[in-house]
């Protein structure tokens, strides 16, 4: 009962949720690992990684930056695309550098610049930049953070749609000596001072992600506890910015081009092409279904790309008669 019959050579697994009406949901996922080929092709790793259930931080867990987020959602309506890694300059030590990303609708471009600090004068302007050779891109290094300016930790207050970067201060007085932050757009409807600028993947409870989430108030107590708010929206399953999210999904064999992100310079490939189907065994019925491409994460460094794929279920009150799903991987 509730197996796996998976026949790929990848990591799948399934788990049950719940929807905001309450309904049993069966949630299939198939998680690909590909390496990155020095002649710009992909071949299955070795190592597949499993699907996960809970989120994975860069450092401190709940405080930190997210690396992943679970893979088991309800759904998206768009794939997520992200990136782990860190900028990488081909010319030596620098103290500037672009990184970018180009895949599918997405042509987002950085700015990365070597340690400064905010100048103790009446102008607050910025020391000069560090050289720098790689620099993680990680939103400890993008505007954001915590003012605790005030004794009164009660009265500390976090920067909401960065609470782990740097350069944030309710009084620009309070910023001298201070970190300048190292990442930022470089251009787009997002390049401003105060949009924190990365690659990666947004924790649950950061803004504008967090909004999506819903009301949790008396009423909610009252009337939907322990159920998703009825207010909920489903863009709060999307962990990637929102410049890196791509309506009507992905499908695999894609371009992609990233730019200063890996130490020879650039790496460009196409997505893996790949498909699959899913048969569950349910109350005696055969129920055929195709997963959607919901996650791609680039992790250069590694020479990796990793693509998790979505499926799901409706059986409210017939959990106990699901048997299993089989995964079988398909010609695209």
């Amino acid at each position: 009962m509730w197996d796996i019959d998976n026949r790929t050579p990848f990591a799948g697994d399934g788990a049950f949720k719940r929807d905001q009406a309450g309904a049993e949901v069966w949630v299939v996922i198939i998680k690909t690992s590909f390496d990155i080929m020095p002649d710009s092709t992909t071949k299955i790793s070795q190592d597949q990684l499993e699907p996960l259930h809970a989120p994975v931080y860069n450092f401190e867990p709940g405080v930190s930056s997210m690396k992943y987020d679970t893979d088991f959602v309800l759904d998206k309506e768009a794939t997520d695309v992200i990136l782990n890694g860190q900028a990488w300059s081909k010319k030596g030590m620098v103290t500037r550098v672009e990184p970018a990303i180009q895949v599918g609708s997405i042509n987002k471009k950085l700015i990365v610049t070597g340690e400064r600090t905010w100048r103790n004068d009446l102008l607050n302007t910025k020391s000069l930049a560090m050289p720098f050779k790689s620099m993680p891109l990680v939103y400890e290094r993008a505007y954001g953070g915590i003012d605790i300016t005030c004794k009164d930790e009660k009265k500390h207050v976090p920067y909401p749609a960065n609470p782990a970067g740097t350069g944030f201060s309710i009084k620009s007085s309070c910023m001298q000596n201070k970190k300048v932050p190292n990442i930022k757009y470089k251009s787009g409807i997002f390049a401003n001072k105060k949009n924190p600028a990365g690659f990666g993947a947004i924790s649950c409870h950061w803004q504008p992600r967090a909004s999506y989430g819903g009301t949790y108030d008396e009423k909610w107590e009252q009337e939907q506890k322990p159920l998703l708010p009825k207010d909920f929206n489903m863009k709060y399953f999307q962990h990637a910015p929102e410049d890196q999210q791509i309506k009507g999904y992905l499908k695999g064999g894609e371009p992609v081009i990233l730019k200063n992100l890996h130490p020879r310079g650039d790496l460009s490939f196409n997505l893996p092409k790949t498909g699959f189907e899913c048969i569950t065994e349910l109350d005696s019925k055969e129920i055929e279904h195709k997963p959607n491409l919901h996650t791609v994460i680039f992790e250069p460094d590694d020479n990796k790309v990793i693509m998790v794929w979505h499926t799901a279920v409706q059986c409210h009150k017939k959990e106990h008669l699901l048997e299993k799903t089989i995964i079988r991987q398909i010609k695209t």
